[in-house]
């Protein structure tokens, strides 16, 4: 059984947050969609690296 370190809310929300932040500060632009994705991408890959490392 593995051990949940994030909880799947909590993921969730931070995910959210960081999206409402991003169009909040940069509005309706077309690269900010690009770059929750990266965001996204990166965080989950940190994730990944400091679990197996």
């Amino acid at each position: 059984m593995p051990i949940e370190l994030i909880s799947s809310e909590l993921a969730e929300e931070a995910f959210v947050a960081v999206g409402d932040k991003l169009d909040d500060k940069f509005g309706k632009s077309a690269w900010v969609k690009p770059l929750y994705w990266t965001t996204v991408i990166l965080l989950f890959s940190g994730l990944v690296v400091y679990y197996f490392w």
